[in-house]
């Protein structure tokens, strides 16, 4: 009835019905068209990127949220898909830093778990998305709760996250931080939390292991995760945790801090309000070759949380403020002589490109920055703002 071209081209492609009486008021007259593919997008339901690549493909959720909404677990997600028939493969569903506030899960007399040990939620969730055609950049802050009930807000911890992530057509690259929010800041552990699921519920034929490839570098199927640095973390282990049906586990890749780790008595203990725990991480379908030559973060001193990454000849550089004021940013090193730069601001003009850089730009309050260095000229146009600019517009 809509004359949509493209699910005609899914009801063709894929045996999904066994007749069309299944479908109302169905036309023989709609033309098929495929699905576009290769593409980074604005998505205006989860206001974040979503992005399809062949068999691989991610997204994050952004939008600022109020403290009477549900919080989140995880803001990004990214999983490849078997070829022809779309069916999951491996799964990245969950991407959370956790502090651990009570000893162990409150459970029911039945052992249902009614309240979760680690604070992981969010609350007063603050984001940010700017998109480009070729590579979208996304950031936010937010405190953490725990979990009652299995899905809603519960304790409050005395800590805060950030995280600030580039997307790019063959992977995704973030930076994880979490702060106190208050001197001696209770907690048993403080981990990252990389969460797989493949097999069983999940959708995929085979439920997958993970290998590590080294002590920073591990594999779960088709994903490849590497740790390319890491602040207050000393280890990085997988444990493989029960997920809905206990044959068809989840793998859990968590980064785990000394004074956690020391922690064997399972004491309650203090952080000071200078503790600062990060990682940098970035995960990729495992047929990608291509390495990227620098994943660094840029240590300040004021608070601004930043990174660098270069691919081939590809320069981008990221700047979060998650501060309460603006803070005017150098942008020098984020420029590579003979080759053309661009810069976009989340507070100007809805992070539209500019190929005029200010030399110190003031970066506003809980908005983001990014300069390109990149030789391509679709690096610097501005990104799509929705599915139905990508194939109205696209060439």
């Amino acid at each position: 009835m809509s004359g949509n071209r493209y699910v005609r081209g899914m009801i063709n492609r894929l045996p999904i019905l066994p007749n069309r009486d299944d479908i109302i008021w169905y036309s023989n007259n709609v033309s098929p068209l495929p699905l576009p593919d290769n593409y980074i997008i604005f998505d205006r339901n989860i206001v974040g990127p979503r992005a399809w690549y062949g068999r691989w493909n991610y997204a994050g959720t952004f939008r600022t949220m109020q403290a009477t909404e549900a919080g989140h677990e995880t803001l990004m997600g990214a999983m490849t898909v078997d070829d022809p028939d779309g069916r999951v493969n491996s799964i990245l569903v969950d991407i959370t830093p956790r502090v651990r506030i009570f000893a162990q899960d409150t459970k029911d007399s039945a052992g249902v778990v009614t309240e979760t040990a680690d604070a992981r939620l969010t609350t007063n969730f603050k984001g940010n998305t700017v998109i480009g055609r070729n590579f979208n950049v996304s950031s936010a802050q937010y405190a953490l709760t725990t979990v009652k009930n299995g899905a809603y807000k519960g304790t409050q911890a005395k800590w805060q996250a950030r995280q600030l992530w580039l997307g790019l057509p063959d992977r995704i690259i973030g930076l994880l931080s979490t702060v106190p929010t208050e001197e001696n800041a209770p907690s048993y552990e403080v981990t990252n939390v990389f969460r797989f699921i493949s097999g069983g519920t999940a959708g995929a034929l085979e439920t997958k292991t993970m290998t590590a490839i080294d002590d920073r570098q591990y594999q779960y199927g088709e994903l490849n995760i590497r740790a390319h640095q890491l602040m207050g973390f000393t280890k990085i282990e997988p444990v493989v945790m029960n997920y809905r049906l206990p044959k068809y586990p989840a793998t859990e890749l968590t980064m785990r801090e000394s004074k956690g780790l020391s922690n064997t008595a399972n004491t309650l203990l203090k952080y000071p309000l200078n503790s600062h725990l990060m990682s940098l991480v970035e995960v990729r379908p495992t047929w990608v070759t291509k390495n990227v030559t620098k994943a660094a973060r840029l240590q300040r001193s004021d608070g601004i949380l930043a990174f660098q990454v270069s691919i081939e000849n590809k320069l981008f550089t990221i700047w979060y403020n998650p501060l309460s004021t603006a803070v005017n940013i150098g942008t020098a090193l984020g420029k590579v002589a003979g080759v053309a730069s661009s810069i976009r601001i989340s507070s100007v003009n809805n992070g539209a490109p500019s190929t005029s850089i200010p030399t110190y730009p003031s970066l506003a309050a809980g908005h983001q920055m990014v300069i390109v260095s990149s030789p391509d000229p679709q690096d610097h146009l501005a990104g799509w703002g929705g599915f139905q600019d990508l194939v109205r517009l696209r060439p």
